[in-house]
């Protein structure tokens, strides 16, 4: 079964859950550090699920990207590059687009509200389902309904490192 993986820092956890519960009461699967394998290579794991993610989403709070984050950020962006791999960028409350490193604001990022049980999760939810269906070369035969990239942009984003509320 696809999935989307999450990536986020330690401070964000708690976020980090909401935001699986939310994408979860909405039909999309989603990969994140809970579901490792207690007592398992969890290199090799997350290594697996990133290789296996039909999206990336990552949580950008105000301590910015740090730690394991990093690399999973750097296979990401290796897959969006090579395998058309679609990120979506969440900035939590308190962080900017300017905060985003160089080659991830060149996707378009979303602010999730202060109030989580607020944000529209259902619409980030059919953006994730529209990219896990579309294969690279379908959405280079119909950009509108391939996933959120740079270049391959929806009526409604803005230039890269911009952000869309996300309400």
């Amino acid at each position: 079964m696809s999935h989307v993986f999450l990536s986020f820092a330690g401070a964000d956890h708690e976020t980090a859950g909401t935001v699986v519960q939310r994408l979860g009461a909405e039909g999309v699967e989603v990969w994140w550090d809970e579901r490792l394998e207690w007592g398992g290579n969890w290199i090799e794991e997350i290594e697996r699920a990133l290789t296996g993610a039909t999206a990336y989403v990552i949580l950008v709070g105000t301590s910015g990207i740090r730690r394991w984050v990093k690399p999973e950020l750097q296979v990401a962006l290796r897959r969006h590059i090579e395998d058309d791999l679609p990120i979506f960028p969440l900035l939590l409350p308190g962080t900017t687009p300017e905060q985003l490193p160089p080659f991830l604001a060149t996707v378009q990022a979303r602010m999730l509200p202060l109030d989580l049980a607020h944000g529209d999760f259902a619409a980030l939810a059919d953006r994730l389902r529209r990219a896990q269906r579309s294969s690279p070369d379908e959405a280079k035969r119909n950009p509108g309904l391939g996933p959120l990239k740079s270049g391959n942009l929806d009526s409604a984003a803005l230039h890269p490192g911009y952000a869309l509320a996300f309400t």
